[in-house]
């Protein structure tokens, strides 16, 4: 016999990807002594009606009977909604439909769909229609919003399921069972972020059109699709609050009165808070990371201007609340500032498209089991423990806290002779100290081992944990050395963009001198070249080296003051004053040729050293250029 309509639709809503442990606590009202009600809830587009279906498969392979009900085919009215589930529009009443509705199977399941269209009658539906049906029904509802505090009144007898997007790993298979091929899927999914539909909707564009860019999918497809359903209709000042929301990694009242200087940042927050896709948590609203990406992405595109000055706003906010955070903030702080780095590579490796973040914290006697399965070399890393237990930190995952990941972050000066002497990673870093010292008082760092899955959620989190790090131990801190392999996995480019280059004569190393400037001035080479500097910082100039470009930026910090030699010596080329050379005249000589009409902003105070001064209001530009060179 042919298979029928039916049959296909039910073998196809039996594979959906994922969802299996959803669909397993959806059976449970299936079950004898279950719960009698299901809430499935969650964003546009994130496979609620899917799973519904799933659901009402699995009921009938059962035996049981289902009726699903789509509330868009409805009014929110008590007698529309009973002549849905009646499935005849005559005038009746609810017990009658009640009995029609337990006659029809000894187990009966009412799916309700687009649940939230129904909200002028769910009081209604919870307190009366469902505690008045027969014992043999079960109802399942699915909408966008969070059940109302009526339902909770059914304590165990109601599932209440959020969804959330598709772990890596289902989200991958889906692009696989649409054909999207392997080299694509990691990056597509960057974009996506386990969204069901943005998902699909990449598969499908790309399907029609093999050639198109990531970008493109990006801007077009996915983006596009959520403006319909989310973001065309909020009005102008929540509209702009959320573009401003989707360019950081969490939003506060700070960022929101720096990046919209014109409107009532308290106002912005709350109309941000009462949004369905916009979460509060510990660190400020947090904006569903679909949303987010299709909201950056349209802004980008219909008006780049703007996308740029409120990215600029956030990053000259933080940098300056970063300044005076206490070191319980530093790390929210530091995960805030990598956020705004537009770079695939570093986005892919310190934010990837996971489960979400995972904690931090100081390893324990008990975590060197977890921690040896994850290592190359036990004994190597049991000698390390031994001497230096307090330099380990572990990614915990999972309520039992299991080391997902580990670092080892340590100064030189802890870490005994011996143990160097028996690292031969380790041994290097202290050969090239010797070699190429850094000046008195500075520090230097160890990132010795960072073990976790590449592209997971353990690594980011310890990534996020040595930067913190390095903003703690500022302004004394000089030099990072890591290992090449952990640090940067099977990418180098992200490493290469924080500024961490290979070691000299050393293969399987990195290194990262930030410069007499330490983490401050590392920081703000990196807004440079993300085309985040200031607009007031100076003027632009093109061709400037290196050490030239930081001799403008250290005259420009300190605007109108006279800057001594010696201190141009101490903090640019981070040396102390010998006397005699005459390496800052040359520097400052060369550079005024290259300010061409403005190398009078820098003057000479005779007896002391120079001082940097705007001679016109038309210098607004700062030295991003000059650095991007």
């Amino acid at each position: 016999m042919a298979m029928t309509l039916g049959a296909l639709l039910d073998e196809r809503a039996g594979t959906i990807a994922g969802r299996e442990d959803e669909r397993a606590r959806l059976r449970t009202l299936i079950d004898p002594g279950g719960p009698v009600a299901a809430y499935v809830y969650g964003l546009a587009g994130v496979g609620k009606s899917t799973l519904l279906h799933a659901f009402a498969a699995d009921a009938r392979a059962t035996g049981a009977v289902t009726v699903t009900l789509d509330a868009h085919s409805m009014y929110s009215t008590h007698r529309s909604f009973l002549a849905a589930v009646a499935g005849r529009d005559e005038e009746l009443e609810p017990a009658e439909v009640a009995a029609e509705l337990g006659a029809r199977g000894d187990t009966v399941v009412l799916l309700i769909d687009s649940f939230e269209l129904l909200v002028m009658i769910d009081r209604w539906i919870c307190r009366e229609f469902i505690p008045a049906l027969p014992a043999n029904v079960r109802v399942a509802v699915a909408g966008r919003t969070v059940p109302a505090e009526r339902w909770r009144r059914y304590g165990p007898l109601l599932c209440a399921l959020p969804l959330g997007n598709l772990s890596p790993g289902e989200a991958a298979k889906l692009l696989r069972e649409n054909g999207v091929e392997e080299r694509m899927v990691a990056r597509i999914n960057s974009i996506c972020r386990g969204h069901p539909l943005s998902l699909q909707l990449a598969a499908w564009a790309l399907r029609d059109r093999p050639g198109l860019a990531l970008d493109a999918i990006a801007a077009g497809p996915v983006a596009d699709e959520l403006a319909r359903v989310y973001l065309d209709g909020l009005e102008g000042p929540i509209r702009r609050a959320l573009d401003a929301a989707a360019l950081t990694r969490r939003t506060t009242l700070s960022l929101l009165e720096a990046m919209l200087p014109d409107e009532d940042p308290v106002a912005a927050f709350h109309g941000l808070r009462a949004l369905p896709f916009v979460e509060l948590d510990a660190d400020g609203l947090l904006v569903h990371d679909t949303i987010r990406e299709a909201t950056a992405a349209l802004l980008r595109a219909a008006d780049p201007q703007e996308y740029w000055r409120l990215r600029t706003a956030a990053w000259g906010r933080l940098r300056n609340d970063l300044r005076g955070a206490p070191a319980r903030d530093l790390r929210r702080y530091t995960a805030d500032m990598l956020y705004l780095i537009e770079e695939d590579a570093v986005r892919d490796v310190f934010f990837p498209a996971t489960d979400g973040e995972q904690q931090v914290s100081p390893a324990r006697e008990s975590d060197l089991e977890a921690m040896a399965a994850l290592a190359p070399d036990f004994e190597l890393l049991r000698e390390w423990w031994e001497a230096v237990p307090e330099a380990f930190v572990v990614a915990r995952c999972g309520r039992e806290g299991t080391a997902g990941g580990f670092a080892i972050l340590a100064e030189p000066h802890t870490v005994p002779a011996r143990l160097l002497d028996r690292d031969p990673l380790a041994g290097a870093w202290r050969a090239h100290l010797r070699r190429d010292a850094p000046p008195r008082g500075q520090k230097v760092l160890f990132l010795r081992h960072l073990v976790a899955p590449y592209g997971s959620a353990a690594q980011a989190a310890l990534l996020i944990e040595a930067t913190r790090c390095y903003f703690e131990l500022r302004p004394e801190l000089r030099r990072v050395y890591a290992a090449a392999s952990d640090f940067i996995g099977a990418d180098a480019s992200c490493a290469l963009v924080l500024g961490y280059l290979p070691l000299e004569g050393e293969p399987d190393s990195v290194c990262m001198d930030f410069g007499a400037s330490s983490v401050d001035g590392w920081l703000a080479d990196l807004g440079a070249r993300q085309q985040l500097a200031a607009d007031d910082a100076g003027p632009a100039v093109d061709g400037l080296t290196k050490l030239e470009a930081e001799v403008l930026a250290y005259l420009q910090r300190h605007e109108g003051r006279p800057v001594e030699r010696a201190a141009l010596l101490r903090d640019v080329w981070g040396y102390d004053w010998t006397g005699g050379s005459n390496v800052v005249e040359v520097v400052v000589s060369s550079l005024r040729r290259k300010l061409g009409d403005d190398a009078g902003t820098i003057a000479t105070v005779r007896g002391v050293g120079y001082r940097y001064g705007r001679a016109s209001s038309t210098m607004l530009n700062g030295v991003s250029a000059a650095r991007r060179t």
